[in-house]
């Protein structure tokens, strides 16, 4: 019975059968691309929440804030005031450092250094503004005659130096041939 018709022979491409399955697994990936988005917008949401929360949070502390940095830096410039002072009077017979403690002042939190000995700790110009603040004009001759008589060793040029270099701090007025020193803003 062989009548010289062939069967047809069914030939399979593999080209179709990878792009069947390719389509197969696009189908799966899309669809976790599109979970991955609505997450990723979930997220986006969720963290724009929090932020303008934490926005307004901020908004409310920051008049606290801003007064806790002012009273921070009144803090820092006191203490420095208190060791130059330390740095002025160790030296003194008058002074009794029991009434005013380092460990007292170290409890309140004002590091006045480790040795008080150590005058290089507090610069010239500190002394000097210290000296200066419990007069309101001192004269620049007067003011060298204090400073040796708290056995801080310096020098005309050394006061006139520090004068010049802190004239923020400084009011120097010349009245002849005198000068005489007085703080800004004071």
């Amino acid at each position: 019975m062989n009548t010289g018709a062939r069967l047809p022979v069914r030939k399979v491409d593999s080209s179709v059968r990878l792009t069947n399955i390719e389509t197969t697994f696009s189908i799966v990936r899309m669809a976790r691309l599109a979970d991955i988005l609505k997450a990723l917008i979930a997220q986006l949401s969720e963290e724009a929440r929090k932020i303008s929360k934490l926005n307004d949070e901020m908004n409310d502390l920051r008049p606290a804030y801003k007064r806790y940095m002012e009273l921070s830096k009144e803090v820092e410039l006191r203490a420095d005031r208190v060791r130059a002072t330390f740095g002025l009077l160790e030296s003194e017979p008058e002074f009794d450092s029991q009434t005013t403690s380092m460990d007292y002042l170290e409890h309140l939190g004002i590091n006045v250094g480790e040795s008080l000995t150590e005058k290089w700790k507090n610069p010239l110009w500190k002394f000097m503004r210290e000296i200066v603040r419990q007069v309101p004009e001192v004269q620049v001759v007067e003011l060298e005659a204090l400073l040796a008589g708290m056995r801080i060793k310096t020098s005309r040029q050394a006061i006139e130096s520090a004068l010049e270099s802190h004239r923020e701090v400084f009011r120097v007025q010349r009245r002849g041939r005198e000068k005489f020193v007085s703080l800004k803003g004071a």
